[in-house]
């Protein structure tokens, strides 16, 4: 028999870990005290559904005094267009003179600009109070519980830690003599512990950094 050329066929092995592609971290948007919290480690969740809520009582009270200070600026800007109107038309028959109308037209630019500044305190306390409650950004699993019901929270403190299991991605490092061999798109068997059947993949993305001390 006589040699015959053919190609080789290799095997890359690496090791790594599987992680999940959806993460999420939420974070009290606003201070006060944890009142409710409506899940546990492992509870699973849908996107939108209330996860915990914050005691803002005091904030309430707040936002109710932002929103009488929004009505009342809201009359005084109303009042201010009528009489600004009425001023108006007596200046067009001569009742009035030029300097009063100019008076009347500063008066409701002020009324208008503190109407302005009411409407966005009232609208920056509401976005607070719907800050308060906790919704799930994504689908998923509780993985980790960060504060207890009662405890007080500050500003961006994490509360809870959720995780989709439902897509997950295999990380790793190549040796560099062996990354010429992948690319985008390849077929990879991976053997996940505990599991007797790899399970099928498909690399997605080569990132192009190195770690000069492991050569991969």
């Amino acid at each position: 028999t006589y040699p015959t050329q053919q190609s080789l066929t290799g095997r890359i092995e690496m090791s790594g870990v599987v992680v999940a592609t959806e993460l999420a971290t939420l974070r009290a948007k606003t201070a006060g005290v944890l009142m409710r919290l409506h899940v546990q480690e492992g509870s699973e969740v849908r996107k939108g559904q209330i996860l915990a809520e914050i005691d803002i009582s005091d904030l309430k009270s707040r936002t109710d005094e932002k929103e009488a200070a929004l009505l009342a600026a809201k009359t005084s800007f109303n009042f201010a267009q009528s009489q600004h109107k009425a001023n108006a038309d007596l200046s067009a028959q001569g009742f009035i003179s030029q300097n009063a109308l100019v008076s009347s037209n500063v008066n409701l630019s002020s009324a208008e600009a503190q109407f302005k500044a009411a409407e966005s305190a009232a609208v920056a306390h509401r976005k607070l109070l719907s800050d308060a409650v906790l919704t799930a950004p994504i689908d998923g699993i509780i993985s980790k519980r960060h504060a207890l019901v009662g405890e007080k929270l500050s500003m961006e403190q994490e509360v809870l830690s959720l995780v989709n299991p439902g897509r997950l991605e295999f990380k790793t490092m190549v040796d560099s003599s062996a990354a010429q061999f992948l690319r985008t798109g390849q077929s990879i068997s991976i053997q996940l512990e505990g599991q007797a059947q790899p399970v099928a993949g498909q690399i997605q993305r080569i990132g192009p950094g190195n770690d000069a001390g492991a050569r991969a």
